[in-house]
């Protein structure tokens, strides 16, 4: 026929299933000539010849003649269809890993970044493969070492840089190195012009490990920073302020802890003047007033509060909690 597809190569590789080495062998040469006789006829179609290229590098995998497949493969990048182009460096990463050869892997798969940018759907398969091959090495020590000399070889490309980043946090947590963690989530958050998903990851991550490590002001800090980036997203918005309000509350918690009840109660006053709705900070706040023996203080200021706003649901819900104690 005069167009020709992956379905002639499927074609040729079911044939070449059931029989042995030589013969699957032959039968591969056969294949892969006649698509490269299509290609050749087909010169001046662009994506006619680099298909045909494509699909005879993939042959000549598949019977295991990686060198004969890199040939082919490798005058992929001589075509001007980016797609087409983009399908041969995927095939010649594949060849790359076939024969173990990490670092040329990692370089084809970084030519797929710079030819379609970053942030295309080519370029973040690329980010993904490029951060998966880096982690060569059987301890988490080895597969940060990798990560780490990454970083520096691409400053041309952000994304690929973050995205590397956020592994390395990822790494440094596992083997609880919160400041490390910290430290490389920092360079995330302070890179301009990032896509507005990794900065918003970072922040995410790095109030995660300050409120495991029980800096809950400061995780607090790091949620109001993050709703700047989720300010157009109404759910994401309460869900991040949510986040804020339980690291003040588990703040005053910690205080209160620590014998400090009345600062508790202070904060957790000032918490409800600002965020009324938060069932959270108004049970912890009632909770220290208790212990602080101001029960009828508490039950008086919340049946004033009913009073003054009867259909305020958690004033309500306040109120019933303070008349249990």
């Amino acid at each position: 026929g005069g167009t020709l597809g992956s379905d002639d190569a499927l074609r040729i590789q079911e044939q070449a299933q059931g029989v042995s080495s030589a013969a699957r062998r032959r039968l591969v040469t056969t294949g892969a000539s006649e698509l490269l006789a299509i290609g050749q006829e087909h010169r001046d179609m662009d994506e006619v010849y680099g298909q045909a290229l494509v699909e005879a590098g993939r042959l000549y995998l598949f019977a295991e003649d990686t060198l004969t497949a890199l040939e082919y493969l490798v005058k992929v990048d001589d075509v001007q269809n980016k797609e087409i182009r983009a399908k041969g460096l995927f095939t010649r990463g594949e060849a790359y890993r076939i024969l173990g050869d990490a670092p040329n892997v990692i370089r084809v798969f970084v030519d797929v970044i710079e030819l379609f940018g970053e942030g295309s759907s080519w370029g973040k398969r690329a980010i993904q493969q490029v951060i998966a091959l880096s982690q060569q090495g059987e301890t988490t020590r080895d597969r940060l070492t990798g990560l780490n000399n990454l970083v520096p070889l691409h400053p041309d490309l952000p994304i690929l840089i973050a995205t590397t980043r956020l592994t390395i946090a990822d790494l440094h947590q596992e083997q609880g190195e919160q400041l490390s963690a910290l430290e490389t989530l920092d360079f995330i958050i302070s890179t301009p012009e990032l896509p507005n998903e990794l900065t918003i990851q970072a922040y995410r991550k790095k109030a995660a490990i300050l409120s495991g490590s029980e800096r809950y002001q400061e995780a607090a800090d790091t949620y109001a920073a993050l709703s700047q980036f989720t300010g157009e997203n109404q759910t994401e918005l309460e869900g991040t302020t949510n986040l804020l309000i339980l690291q003040l509350v588990k703040k005053a918690l910690k205080d209160r802890k620590l014998g400090e009840t009345r600062i508790a109660a202070k904060s957790l006053k000032q918490l409800i003047d600002q965020y009324p709705e938060s069932v959270e900070a108004h049970r912890a706040y009632i909770e220290t007033k208790v212990m602080l023996k101001d029960t009828q203080e508490i039950q008086a200021w919340y049946t004033d509060l009913v009073r003054t706003h009867p259909d305020h649901a958690v004033y309500q819900y306040g109120q019933a909690l303070a008349l249990s104690y």
